[in-house]
């Protein structure tokens, strides 16, 4: 959602048509060539649609600017004859803008922009009398040649603010941790993929930020989760470094209008800009995350390399009782009936029926149809530690059933007795008590998985919101 206004002299048909109410043509969105923006709607404060400009529209009104632009650096309207390298750089520009995403090169970006300078510092040309419209028109072409705009036309009302919002489909990039990370990020990672865990980590790139006042960023989960992290790592140096290279250009301007008092054009950079500021709503167990920033900085070109644009992570985790706690039961059932049998079946191979086996093939079946037999219904359901938990009960209540099925046969397998007659949980087999201690440390980890992220809810759930408590940000 975007909030503009405009001066009472700014507010006109760009059209020329007469019309009741006047129009702005308001860039929505500024996407890289070849990316497609899939089910846009770009809509008015009433709800409304709007409409967008067409391809033909838009390379019109980008030439209509770029001719006002230079227009203004001149000082006069440009021509063929009287600004002959102005008018050339001009057109290398246009068509710099109407290239495809196909044949353009990242490194070339700024080709088209650097001619419209050459031009103006060219010995034989006309003197440039206003060079921040020139800048204005080399920024507006180097931006425009790797990228292109969604024009919309907003009806502005008497008061001159106007309130645009707008709608896409977009489809989520997965990011697999790098091995750099760690070994136990990068295998975490392939794990989810692997077992089907639902994703519960979000980054969110803030790309867009700059282009307002004030930026909100509200991210709304499905029932059932909560806010657990929510955090930029990169976010303060980027805010660091751009606050203090834009004091150092105000130092700069302001000496070099000390020396110059007839300097015209002045520097782009707004020197009665606020310094930026950020907050996060505080963690209360809520479903949902918020982020606000003021004033975010526009990025600029020569700290790109080192401070890009920062992203924004945000982490939910399940609200109790949830697939972990299903985990937790079978697991549990899992662990005590692999004990009772290997309790009786290391002092008596037959016990004279099968009731054992099926009782072991149970938490088997359970766990397959709690955590792996249905779709889940919720993006955020299955978390990685439960999906372990239950492969694993699954793993060791199949092992356990084989194991009494061998004993009952009376075959010669894996009848080892523990060393110096050791008995562990009082079972004296070794393949049972492997068995055992596997499936107990299973239930145990997955019961401290559980009361650990019950503590986190509870405590998240019950503090005081107080407003001083924000994760916040003020230079």
């Amino acid at each position: 959602m975007a909030e503009g206004s405009a001066s009472s002299n700014d507010v006109a048909d760009r059209s020329g048509s007469v019309r009741e109410q006047p129009v702005i043509l308001f860039p929505v969105l500024v996407p890289r060539k070849g990316e497609m923006v899939d089910n846009l709607h770009v809509l008015a404060a009433d709800g409304s649609a709007l409409p967008v400009l067409s391809y033909r529209q838009y390379l019109q009104l980008v030439a209509q600017v770029l001719r006002t632009l230079l227009d203004i650096a001149y000082g006069t309207d440009i021509s063929k004859s009287t600004h002959g390298k102005a008018f050339d750089a001009e057109q290398i520009a246009l068509r710099a803008v109407m290239r495809r995403a196909g044949i353009i090169d990242r490194d070339d970006d700024d080709s088209a922009s650097d001619e419209l300078d050459r031009a103006a510092k060219s010995a034989d040309g006309p003197d440039v009398v206003n060079p921040a419209a020139l800048r204005l028109a080399q920024q507006l072409v180097k931006k425009l040649t790797s990228n292109y705009a969604v024009v919309a036309a907003v009806p502005c009302p008497p008061d001159g603010r106007f309130v645009v919002s707008y709608e896409r489909m977009m489809t989520p990039a997965l990011e697999l941790a790098p091995f750099k990370n760690g070994v136990l990020n990068w295998l975490k990672a392939r794990a989810r993929l692997l077992l089907g865990s639902r994703p519960v980590d979000f980054s969110i790139t803030l790309d867009n930020a700059w282009t307002t006042q004030s930026y909100h960023l509200l991210i709304d989960a499905q029932d059932g989760v909560f806010v657990g992290v929510q955090e930029s790592e990169e976010l303060i140096d980027y805010l660091d470094a751009h606050w203090k290279r834009r004091k150092e250009i105000r130092r700069e301007d302001a000496k070099n209008r000390r020396f110059n008092s007839s300097t015209t054009g002045g520097s782009t950079v707004d020197t009665t800009t606020p310094p930026p500021y950020y907050r996060f709503r505080r963690r209360a167990g809520q479903r949902y995350a918020h982020f606000y920033t003021r004033f975010f900085p526009e990025p600029m070109e020569e700290l790109k390399k080192e401070h890009g644009i920062p992203n924004v992570r945000f982490r939910f985790y399940e609200v109790p009782p949830g697939s972990v706690f299903r985990a937790v039961i079978t697991a549990s059932a899992a662990a005590l009936l692999i004990w009772l049998i290997g309790f009786v079946a290391s002092r008596r191979a037959d016990p004279g029926t099968d009731v054992p086996a099926f009782l072991l093939v149970f938490p088997a079946v359970a766990a397959a149809w709690l955590g792996f037999d249905g779709q889940p219904q919720r993006l955020l359901e299955g978390t990685l530690a439960a999906r372990i938990s239950l492969v694993t009960t699954v793993l060791c209540s199949i092992a356990a059933s084989g194991l009494f099925m061998i004993y009952k046969a009376d075959l010669p397998y894996f009848r080892w007795e523990n060393v110096a007659d050791m008995q562990i949980l009082g079972i004296k087999s070794v393949a049972w008590s492997a068995l055992t201690v596997l499936a107990t440390l299973n239930a145990a980890a997955i019961g401290y998985a559980y009361l650990a992220r019950t503590w986190e809810f509870i405590h998240l759930s019950g503090r005081a919101d107080n407003f001083g408590s924000a994760k916040e940000n003020l230079h």
